[in-house]
């Protein structure tokens, strides 16, 4: 496994523009890299929209009281 990393990244150093086919460990590296930043989005996402949601309560908590 680890002369496959190092090929990689001698690979990439004397070739850094080649098109080359990412070899089997690449592959999950950059699947797994995906899903961790599709989580991370999701959450990030999740984290706003709660955060709005709690922003427009207050604002209409505010008014309610505004209104005595």
């Amino acid at each position: 496994m680890s002369q496959e990393i190092e090929h990689f990244y001698s690979r990439n150093r004397n070739y850094p523009n080649a098109q080359v086919p990412l070899t089997s460990i690449e592959q999950d590296f950059y699947t797994e890299q995906s899903r961790q930043n599709d989580k991370q989005n999701f959450n990030k996402h999740k984290e706003n929209t709660r955060l709005e949601r709690m922003h427009k309560t207050d604002l209409s908590i505010l008014y309610v009281l505004s209104l005595d």
